[in-house]
C-alpha cells in the first residue's frame, strides 16, 4: 500500500540521532585547535550546529547572529560549537575575515568535517541527497550529553540565535 506524499525511500530509523540519544563523542580539528566534544561540553548545555561550508552567505548570517548573542548564551551557561565540511585552515581564515569585516569576534569553535564522517553521524548526507540541497542542523545537548532538541533547516534558511536561546532557556528552567 502506498500513500500520497510518501517519501521515495524511508530513512533507517536506527541511523538517525534522535531526541533523548546521547550525542556521540566527536574528535576533530577546528578553528580553536583539537576538540573532543564530550570533554569540551563538561556538564554544560551545548548547541552543536552544522553548516555546509565556509564562505556561504547563510552561514555568515548565522555565525554573526550567534556571536552577537554570545553573552546571552554565556548567561545560560550554554556553549556553542559549530561544524563545517570545510578544512580547518579555510574555516580559520574565513572566521578571521568575518571578525575583521564586522568587528565582531566569533568566540566559539567550528570543527572541520572534511571527510563527512560527522555529517554521516548527524544524518546530513542522507538529507542532502534526498533534498538535493544542503541541510543545516542544530542539536541542543543537555549537561548529560543527551539530545534535548533538534532543529533542521534547508539552505538558504538561516537559524535564529533568539530561537535557540528560547529553547535552551525553557530546557534549563524546566531542568530537562
Amino acid at each position: 500500500m502506498t500513500f500520497r506524499g510518501q517519501p521515495e525511500r524511508a530513512r533507517d530509523p536506527a541511523s538517525c540521532l534522535r531526541v533523548g540519544d546521547v550525542f556521540p563523542d566527536l574528535w576533530a580539528e577546528g578553528t580553536q585547535g583539537s576538540v573532543a566534544l564530550h570533554s569540551w561540553v563538561q556538564g554544560s548545555y551545548t548547541v552543536f550546529f552544522t553548516h555546509p561550508s565556509s564562505y556561504s552567505s547563510t552561514a555568515e548570517i548565522e555565525l554573526l547572529d550567534l556571536a552577537r548573542h554570545i553573552a546571552e548564551f554565556d548567561a545560560l551557561e550554554c556553549k556553542l560549537m559549530g561544524m563545517s565540511q570545510s578544512d580547518p585552515l579555510t574555516e580559520r581564515m574565513w572566521i578571521e575575515e568575518l571578525s575583521e569585516k564586522h568587528g565582531l569576534a566569533i568566540p566559539f569553535p567550528i570543527i572541520s568535517d572534511e571527510d563527512g564522517r560527522i555529517a554521516e553521524i548527524c544524518g546530513l548526507r542522507e538529507q542532502n541527497e534526498a533534498l538535493d540541497r544542503p541541510v543545516a542542523k542544530s542539536f541542543i545537548l543537555g549537561p548529560d550529553l543527551r539530545i534535548r532538541a533538534i532543529q533542521e533547516c534547508i539552505h538558504p534558511v538561516p537559524r535564529s540565535a533568539v530561537e535557540l536561546l528560547r529553547i535552551v532557556g525553557i530546557l534549563k528552567s524546566s531542568r530537562i
